[in-house]
């Protein structure tokens, strides 16, 4: 840790307790009474006031380790908090001059780190004093009896994670619309980082509320949002084949970013108020990559609505054939019928001697029938309307 905070003790400033004290201003109140909501919005306003102070161990994520849990934080970052230790009240002793002048260097170095980590954690201290009702402020070790009054040297992760025990139970219909929102899939017209924020305040909810989720359940949620959209087929292919270790939150967020980036960048896409949508800008072809993956997308988007159409085409097909299976059971019925008759009826006779036998209508001619199926065909699908209809 010493060489660490040698190395960026001349970009990291101390972080004065006024400076922190104005970064983080009012916290949301938990008045009149903590809860699972209200302590989350707490949370979250204080962790963002926190990420904008540069710390030593995280130009991008600041001070918001000292009030995240290991696992939270983990999900931001792939190297863990750790809260600095104090280097005492003096620097080690030396046997030599160099040695001496080494080991000041090392100890004013450590000195300022933890100085500043120490104003950061007096200042959120002070602004929990004032967001926490009295009455719900508890002593967060021993078994201590009244109120607390948190001290510049108290942890305030562990503040936060016993208030949360204590009075962050959620409702089951909160439970039932988180569990909706972590199952809801990613409308690809929306930005990526909106499916991934939804489905982290999905975890973090469910951390406090139980049972808890997994990150391995997070990262599957968010696999499957993606793959059902069907517009990241290779990126997925790409993830697939990432070494277990390396399969992580944060290293998922980052990937399927690139990705949706290069996707947005080759379909000329452009933020609007609704999402991102693409331009209708015409755009020469060539054999680009960019070029290649657009068309690609927009093949398999026409595919899946030819897919559609067909599907819709043979289910009214079915439809046809079923009614016209009927129609016909129907025609055989009563040709059975005619034929029946006819076996009873006399034949015809000729009234002279140059007069041909005649068929009986109905029963031995059997065009009327024949002109009866055509027409009922001819109504029943238009694949046979304007088709001509036999004449006899």
């Amino acid at each position: 840790m010493s060489s660490t905070a040698d190395n960026n003790n001349m970009s990291t400033p101390l972080v004065t307790y006024e400076d922190t004290k104005a970064t983080i201003g009012t916290l949301p109140s938990l008045e009149p009474r903590p809860n699972s909501t209200n302590l989350r919005a707490l949370t979250i306003d204080l962790t963002d006031k926190l990420t904008t102070i540069r710390s030593q161990q995280s130009a991008d994520f600041g001070y918001a380790g000292l009030v995240d849990e290991a696992d939270v934080y983990a999900l931001k970052c792939t190297t863990p908090w750790n809260d600095w230790p104090d280097p005492g009240p003096h620097q080690l002793s030396a046997a030599t001059a160099t040695e001496r002048d080494n080991n000041k260097v090392i100890y004013e170095a450590n000195k300022q780190v933890f100085d500043s980590q120490l104003n950061v954690r007096r200042a959120i201290n002070e602004a929990l004093n004032q967001a926490v009702p009295r009455k719900y402020r508890r002593t967060t070790t021993g078994d201590a009896i009244g109120v607390k009054v948190y001290k510049p040297t108290d942890c305030p992760r562990t503040i936060l994670a016993d208030l949360r025990r204590r009075y962050g139970k959620a409702t089951p219909a909160k439970k039932a619309a988180n569990q909706a929102q972590f199952d809801q899939g990613w409308n690809p017209a929306d930005p990526i980082e909106v499916l991934f924020d939804r489905l982290e305040e999905c975890f973090l909810f469910a951390k406090v509320a139980k049972p808890e989720y997994t990150k391995e359940q997070m990262i599957d949620k968010a696999i499957i949002a993606i793959q059902k959209t069907g517009l990241y087929e290779p990126a997925v292919l790409e993830w697939n084949g990432f070494a277990d270790i390396n399969q992580t939150w944060p290293e998922l967020k980052t990937h399927f970013e690139e990705a949706y980036e290069i996707r947005l960048a080759s379909t000329g896409g452009t933020a609007r108020s609704n999402g991102y949508v693409n331009n209708a800008e015409a755009v020469e072809d060539d054999d680009s990559v960019s070029t290649i993956q657009a068309s690609l997308c927009n093949i398999h988007l026409a595919n899946n609505a030819n897919y559609q159409a067909l599907q819709d085409n043979v289910n009214n097909s079915r439809q046809e054939a079923q009614q016209l299976s009927q129609q016909v059971s129907s025609l055989r019925s009563e040709l059975a019928q005619w034929r029946a008759a006819a076996s009873t009826a006399p034949p015809a006779v000729p009234t002279t001697a140059n007069e041909k036998p005649r068929h009986i209508p109905g029963i031995f001619d059997i065009t009327a029938i024949c002109r009866r199926i055509c027409r009922q065909y001819a109504d029943i699908s238009p694949k046979f309307k304007g088709l001509p209809i036999f004449r006899v």
